[in-house]
């Protein structure tokens, strides 16, 4: 496999995975940004980040906001 191919199927595999995550009521993906709307009753309401330095660096980070709001969101129901 190509190296192109190889970190077109990692853009591919982080949007599935971030789809996937709870948090993701709606993900948009809009030329260099990339926004995930979270359901309805959590704060902070979504998270955005910028693909400038690359598409999959960009959907990690995502994926790594998404998981920190989530867990914080589970300590304060908790509380």
């Amino acid at each position: 496999m190509s190296l192109i191919a190889e970190r077109t199927q990692l853009v591919r595999d982080l949007e599935s995975a971030v789809l996937d995550h709870c948090m993701c009521a709606k993900f948009i993906a809009e030329g260099k940004r990339y926004t995930v709307i979270y359901p309805n009753g959590f704060f902070p309401d979504g998270a955005r980040v910028s693909a400038l330095n690359g598409k999959a660096p960009a959907l990690e980070t995502l994926l790594s906001v998404m998981e920190r709001h989530w867990q914080e969101s589970m300590f304060w129901k908790q509380a």
